[in-house]
């Protein structure tokens, strides 16, 4: 998919009339605690049990391993009940 010529054009312009705003290329990782995930190295799954500096604890089958976000690959969000009722 193409961005539109007037898209660009806006863009290079504000950049121009803003260069202090510069685009950074930080990532943000959006795994959670309890999420259900595949190791991208290996054929192992396992559960996203916290988080440590830039890595990512993960309880496999085999034991626990740190490994970098990038190597993870979300299968299933950990499921988040929602309930109107009130507890009274």
């Amino acid at each position: 998919m193409a961005i539109p010529k007037h898209l660009k054009k806006q863009i290079k312009q504000d950049f121009r009339r803003n260069p202090d705003k510069k685009v950074g290329r930080s990532r943000t990782w959006s795994y959670a605690i309890g999420d259900l995930v595949k190791l991208k190295s290996e054929q192992s799954w396992g559960l996203v049990i916290g988080k440590i500096g830039s890595y990512f604890s993960v309880m496999t089958p085999s034991g626990q391993r740190n490994v970098y976000p990038g190597g993870l690959e979300r299968v299933q969000p950990l499921a988040v009940e929602k309930s109107d009722k009130k507890d009274t």
